[in-house]
């Protein structure tokens, strides 16, 4: 006898899995349209093009830096491009006509006076197609989180040999900090704008810095100030005083308000 197969299962099959099974064949087939159709907006969303664009400002003069280069590096997957533009008499610069590519960086800098200002791995898409990016020449940071004491020494040695044996002793101190900022630090001594202060002892005398046209000594605040700002990376500092211990206890914690690294204290034989 002659069977169709087909006839066979549909009839004998449970209607409940076989209206599943069609819907689970027809959401596949609208996932798969979905896809095929969105292909071309993909691809014209890739083919919109954007922008870099920003000013760059003099703040020693407070005042739009004029006719200054700007370059755009393009860091593509394979090569890589640069541009080059003039700011205008309002320090404006635009880099017009970039794909909005997320493959793609980009990095905009300039110089002024042997300083590089630099903004790294910036990149254009469909959501942020035009970015701003500001250039602050010659302008200071204050944020102390961005300072570092790599190293903070002292040396507790014998007071000099012409000084009166009155229980005194010399202490010589020396500073490693860093500057992770890529701008120069000021703070604020008082109502001076300074590059750092250093608190002393209280009675010391004969401050002595090691180097005498970075630090100086303010009498009424017992303050050792590095007069000009801290530059971008290391600096070292250093300077010795004399103290009487007999009289005050040395107190050498505390003495910088930012975060440090390594401690060292040394005393030779002899001092006790």
């Amino acid at each position: 006898m002659y069977t169709n197969i087909s006839a066979y299962k549909t009839s004998r099959g449970n209607p409940q899995i076989h209206s599943i099974t069609i819907g689970w064949i027809c959401s596949l087939l609208a996932v798969a349209l979905t896809l095929l159709f969105s292909f071309p907006t993909l691809h014209a969303q890739t083919t919109e093009l954007g922008s870099i664009q920003g000013t760059a400002i003099d703040r020693k003069q407070d005042t739009p830096l004029s006719t200054h280069p700007v370059t755009l590096t393009i860091h593509k997957a394979d090569a890589t491009e640069t541009q080059e533009t003039m700011t205008d008499e309002k320090g404006n610069y635009r880099f017009g006509n970039l794909p909005l590519d997320p493959l793609v960086h980009y990095t905009v800098s300039t110089v002024h006076e042997g300083t590089d200002y630099t903004e790294k791995d910036v990149v254009l898409s469909t959501w942020v197609p035009n970015i701003e990016i500001d250039f602050e020449i010659g302008g200071f940071t204050d944020d102390k989180t961005q300072i570092r004491v790599r190293s903070h020494s002292f040396v507790i040695a014998p007071p000099p040999p012409d000084h009166a044996p009155d229980g005194a002793v010399t202490v010589i101190e020396a500073v490693g900090i860093e500057n992770l900022s890529d701008l120069p630090f000021r703070t604020t001594h008082g109502t001076q704008r300074v590059g750092l202060h250093l608190t002393l002892p209280k009675g010391t005398e004969g401050f002595q810095p090691h180097q005498t046209t970075e630090l100086m000594l303010n009498p009424a605040t017992n303050q050792a100030i590095r007069t000009t700002p801290l530059p971008p990376g290391e600096t070292h500092l250093g300077y010795t005083y004399i103290f009487h211990v007999e009289r005050v206890r040395l107190v050498l914690s505390g003495r910088l308000d930012f975060a440090s690294t390594v401690f060292l204290f040394f005393v030779p034989e002899g001092i006790n």
